[in-house]
């Protein structure tokens, strides 16, 4: 007879090959048996949530994420509960919940300044929130800090192509493709903008 504890095991590890062959309904069915035996089992909390993070179930993980945060308080050194606030406010985001999201990493921010996801899904946010000059100004605080290049260059073109101020946004895009000359992206919106002033100046 296998124990509760040689049990959840043995459910964890079936749930992460499942996961990896992309048989994600498998694996949330794992990660129910084990929180059906050790129902504050917080590993298994957080890999279910991730997965219906993936699948668009956006309320299913945001009330495992909120169970996590409650689980942990206000321990954001714990990397657990950390990625359980970037994921909350990420979902946020992707819900139009702009507002609630900023609040989010601004809670993380308080806490740990120099956290670059935060700072990156902060300045994302703002754009939302046609704030544009404050993100720009968190765009110019990653490159600074040389976290998430590609990210933060892809945000600030972004932000300068709204603020009309397209040849400063072209720059960012050729940086990118100075360094990954294949990248998609950047390509495709280097293209857009180009096309849109040879139209404005026919």
């Amino acid at each position: 007879k296998i124990n509760t504890s040689n049990k959840s095991t043995v459910l964890i590890t079936q749930a992460r090959s499942f996961t990896k062959l992309g048989k994600n309904d498998e694996a949330i069915m794992c990660y129910d048996g084990i929180l059906a035996i050790k129902p504050k089992y917080i590993t298994a909390k957080f890999l279910k949530a991730k997965i219906l993070f993936t699948l668009f179930r956006h309320e299913e993980a945001l009330s495992l994420y909120d169970e996590i945060i409650e689980f942990y308080g206000e321990n954001l050194r714990n990397s657990t509960n950390l990625q359980a606030h970037i994921y909350k406010a990420n979902i946020c985001y992707k819900m139009n919940q702009f507002n609630k999201a900023i609040s989010i990493y601004e809670k993380i921010l308080s806490r740990l300044p120099d956290n670059s996801k935060a700072i990156l899904g902060k300045a994302n946010t703002l754009i939302m929130l046609d704030r544009l000059e404050e993100a720009l100004d968190l765009y110019d605080v990653l490159l600074d800090s040389d976290k998430l290049y590609f990210e933060s260059l892809l945000g600030k073109s972004n932000v300068l192509s709204k603020l009309q101020r397209p040849k400063e946004a072209i720059m960012c895009y050729d940086k990118i493709l100075d360094v990954n000359p294949q990248h998609s992206e950047a390509l495709k919106r280097k293209l857009d903008i180009q096309k849109t002033e040879r139209f404005s100046t026919k």
